[in-house]
């Protein structure tokens, strides 16, 4: 195994250090690199992202201990900040810190999206590459109608795919669907994992939200969520969304009425170990999306003992057995959640609360995910 291991994390083209804060999702998104860095497994880690002030950021939150002091994040010049910009210097990163670059010794990228800057560092500097995605964009039907976005990347998963020197997927739908689509060799699954130390079941049931659902994620289409609320709202319900996105004044303008009497609360974002103390107030949990990858909050609610209603996606199949680790909903549409939603009381919700919890946290923790991480920096690099 080489010692002294430093890796280069390439963020998905637009995302950046603060978006990572302001979101709440730094906590998610660091952990495995702390655990890795605080076992000596790696020696440093550099980040390049697409905020202007994320360095100066990375540095306040080093001061404030959140930060490991071992994480070095290079920020965009200001002069790309724009969108024209940011496209231009995703494309000359590898030559802008090439001295940077060429102390590395292994590079990832975050997704797809952004993917073609690690590629383009590996044939300059001959440097071996991950590519690592949470999700296929063209696998998704739903994630937009353009031709050219469709083509585009198409022809970006074929180039990232085949030339990176380990490809990883979060779930084993998109293995198979890749393997076959790229006809891909060197293909290796990795899921997301959950921190089991917040994210956990609790053993008493007393304080536990009974007639409101949570829903956490984005307020966009590929969600359902106005289907989602709506049949919430026909059974009866209440629901208990934490998120933010592009539906969110539309959610509060069709919704007057049910979050004035509070049958709808819409919450801001809140840091995710935060959002972990949140988890354990409810009994339920919902996501009714078009697609998925491999859903995060999905797993940290399993983990935390909620039983969770979800839309019947073969990526949420790969996590709940219905009526087992949770409830499989056939259809999208209001009508299909809210004939579920009444008829909970049929389910053994207490069991599957138990099974979700003993499920995850048996096959998605920090430890399992991180050891895959490790084998497959330390395969390429030997």
């Amino acid at each position: 195994m080489k010692e002294g291991i430093v890796l280069a994390l390439f963020f998905t083209k637009g995302n950046s250090l603060a978006s990572w804060e302001k979101s709440g999702l730094l906590y998610r998104e660091k952990i495995l690199y702390e655990y890795l860095l605080e076992r000596n497994l790696l020696k440093s880690v550099i980040w390049f992202t697409y905020g202007k002030n994320d360095s100066s950021l990375a540095l306040e939150l080093f001061d404030k201990g959140v930060l490991h002091e071992n994480i070095m994040v290079v920020g965009i010049p200001g002069i790309f900040s724009g969108r024209v910009g940011q496209w231009l210097y995703s494309l000359i990163i590898p030559i802008m810190h090439y001295k940077i670059i060429k102390k590395v010794d292994i590079l990832k990228s975050n997704q797809v999206y952004g993917a073609w800057t690690p590629l383009i560092a590996k044939y300059m500097f001959f440097k071996p590459f991950i590519m690592r995605c949470g999700f296929v964009p063209s696998l998704n039907p739903r994630i937009s109608p353009n031709i050219f976005y469709k083509i585009f990347f198409n022809i970006l998963e074929y180039l990232v795919f085949r030339l990176s020197d380990i490809s990883v997927v979060s779930n084993p739908v998109e293995y198979n669907l890749v393997k076959q689509k790229y006809n891909v060799k060197n293909l290796k699954i990795n899921p997301s994992f959950v921190d089991t130390k917040i994210f956990y079941r609790k053993s008493s049931n007393n304080q536990l939200i009974n007639k409101r659902v949570l829903f956490v994620g984005r307020f966009e289409n590929v969600k359902n969520i106005i289907n989602t609320i709506d049949g919430v709202l026909g059974a009866g319900l209440s629901i208990d969304l934490y998120g933010d996105g592009s539906l969110k004044k539309e959610i509060k303008n069709r919704y007057k009425k049910y979050i004035s009497n509070n049958r709808v609360n819409i919450n801001e974002i809140i840091p995710n170990n935060e959002l972990a103390k949140q988890y354990r107030k409810y009994n339920f949990y919902i996501l009714m999306s078009y697609y998925e990858g491999m859903s995060k909050t999905l797993i940290e609610a399993m983990s935390s003992g909620l039983v969770c209603i979800v839309s019947k996606i073969p990526q949420n199949e790969s996590l709940v057995t219905d009526k087992v680790t949770g409830i499989v909903v056939d259809g999208f549409k209001s009508k299909n959640i809210e004939e579920v939603l009444k008829n909970l009381s049929n389910y053994s919700c207490s069991d599957i609360s138990k099974n979700a919890s003993k499920y995850i946290q048996s096959n998605f923790t920090l430890d399992i995910v991180c050891e895959r991480e490790m084998s497959f920096i330390n395969g390429i690099l030997e």
